[in-house]
């Protein structure tokens, strides 16, 4: 049936005015599941890059490389962090002091990321960190929501024989 056809035809232009009016609806939810989806893939690599970085202090701490203060073991996870931040750090956004809140510290040169908390127990012998990243949204900002915001903490304990 030819286009011409059908907008003259009663039925067909109900048809093409529901289609019409439904068309930022179907755009509007195909664009929440893509930001969506991003996120939680950001998300998923801010976590595996947080769960390597207490690994690497919890490594330090158990004495085989012979650092096992808590300054050495900090550095150490910040800078695991920051390495591994560049191989997905193109789908988060730089922090700023305007994302800081308590005692958080921004970390990581050119482009920072927020070290929410980072701690060893009192014996030395397990590590928390917590990690806090932004991903901007591409298809959803639209509608007001800027950003998607990551909240992640890993922690690791040392077992020694």
């Amino acid at each position: 049936m030819r286009m011409s056809r059908l907008l003259r035809r009663e039925d067909g232009n109900a048809t093409f005015i529901t289609v019409f009016m439904l068309m930022p609806v179907i755009i509007g939810f195909f664009g929440l599941a893509v930001d969506t989806a991003r996120g939680r893939y950001a998300q998923q690599e801010v976590q595996n890059n947080t769960q390597t970085a207490a690994v690497a202090a919890a490594t330090q701490l158990s004495g085989i490389s012979g650092l096992i203060n808590f300054d050495d073991a900090k550095s150490i996870a910040i800078q695991q962090y920051t390495n591994n931040r560049v191989n997905y750090g193109k789908n988060l956004r730089c922090a700023t002091t305007a994302d800081l809140t308590g005692a958080d510290t921004l970390q990581g040169g050119s482009c920072p990321w927020i070290l929410v908390s980072f701690s060893v127990s009192a014996d030395m012998k397990s590590v928390y960190m917590a990690v806090r990243e932004y991903t901007p949204n591409a298809w959803i900002s639209v509608a007001g929501f800027k950003e998607y915001t990551i909240s992640v903490d890993a922690g690791a304990i040392i077992s020694q024989n």
